[in-house]
């Protein structure tokens, strides 16, 4: 409740019917949902401090504030458009290059299966980098609802069991989340 109150002080328009939910899963981590569900894995409930928890909660909260979750519904649907497209151009493409057509049409939907393979390659690209921007508001809404200490030390926690090298730019490109360090490293300027 705590929390709640400090993120509705930073968004009054925070949604009033969060329900919470538990995954059965061991690892640490939570997700907000749609407009009002946050789910937090078992092992965030067992391996994680009281203060810890508020700064993950609040994290959470970042995203609802943002709309996050509701731009996440969207892509996911736009994706699954894509997935679609391009899994019937390669049909497509695969049956004209397995029977060796040749001729306009056969060209034609090579084109399209290509653009469209590159139309999904900078989506991808663009997707992932809005959502790594994403994390770095939702860890500053946090810190304005006060909990910076506490998600630092929830990073500093996933760092230490989590991480054991770091990415190629390759996995930083892929990735959903910001490289954890350079996220421990803006909150701890806001703690000084």
């Amino acid at each position: 409740m705590e929390v709640y109150e400090k993120a509705v002080e930073a968004d009054a328009n925070l949604s009033k019917g969060i329900k919470l939910y538990i995954k059965e899963d061991m690892t640490v981590n939570a997700f907000a949902f749609g407009k009002s569900t946050l789910i937090l894995t078992r092992g965030s409930l067992e391996l994680l401090n009281d203060d810890c928890l508020k700064g993950l909660i609040a994290h959470e909260f970042g995203h609802f504030s943002h709309g996050d979750t509701e731009a996440i519904l969207l892509s996911s649907v736009s994706n699954f458009f894509m997935s679609f497209m391009i899994r019937k151009l390669t049909d497509r493409k695969n049956y004209y290059d397995l029977e060796n057509k040749g001729g306009i049409v056969a060209g034609i939907v090579k084109l399209i299966y290509h653009l469209f393979r590159a139309i999904d390659f900078v989506g991808e690209v663009i997707l992932k980098r809005t959502s790594r921007r994403n994390e770095y508001l939702a860890d500053a809404f946090a810190s304005k609802s006060g909990f910076t200490k506490e998600l630092t030390g929830v990073l500093i926690e996933i760092y230490r069991v989590a991480v054991s090298k770091p990415e190629s730019v390759k996995e930083q490109l892929k990735s959903t989340h910001p490289d954890i360090t350079l996220r421990i490293e803006r909150l701890e300027e806001n703690l000084y």
